[in-house]
């Protein structure tokens, strides 16, 4: 068979630190499942900012995507969402506001970031 997509990861870079906005899309796969959204700011200390997650689930292209989950990440806090999926392909998209500038900290790092992220799928 010819090689596939199974799924894409965008607005993620290498370290796992996302900015403000980072996307999760399955392009096929066996049945229903969730996807499990991690967001971690377990590492810092309580001078970022908190800041407002908003998590959207839906099939990229098709209609408005479906507001599943809203919620505040403040420094030190970690948290797990599942969304439920039924049908591929569909895109998980994160929006964090407000991001927060990791040179601020004293790292020299010019990026402005919302959380660490993972996601994964499960049946």
């Amino acid at each position: 068979e010819p090689a596939s997509l199974l799924h894409v990861v965008e607005g993620v870079y290498s370290d796992r630190w996302m900015g403000a906005d980072a996307t999760f899309t399955r392009y096929s796969g066996p049945g229903s499942g969730e996807v499990v959204v991690n967001l971690s700011r377990e590492f810092f200390t309580s001078e970022t900012v908190p800041s407002v997650v908003r998590i959207t689930a839906g099939t990229p292209g098709v209609g408005r995507p479906r507001v599943t989950s809203r919620s505040v990440l403040r420094a030190g806090e970690r948290k797990v969402f599942t969304i439920p999926v039924r049908r591929y392909p569909f895109r998980v998209s994160v929006h964090i506001e407000p991001t927060f500038s990791a040179k601020g900290f004293g790292t020299g790092d010019p990026r402005e970031l919302g959380a660490l992220v993972e996601f994964g799928f499960r049946r």
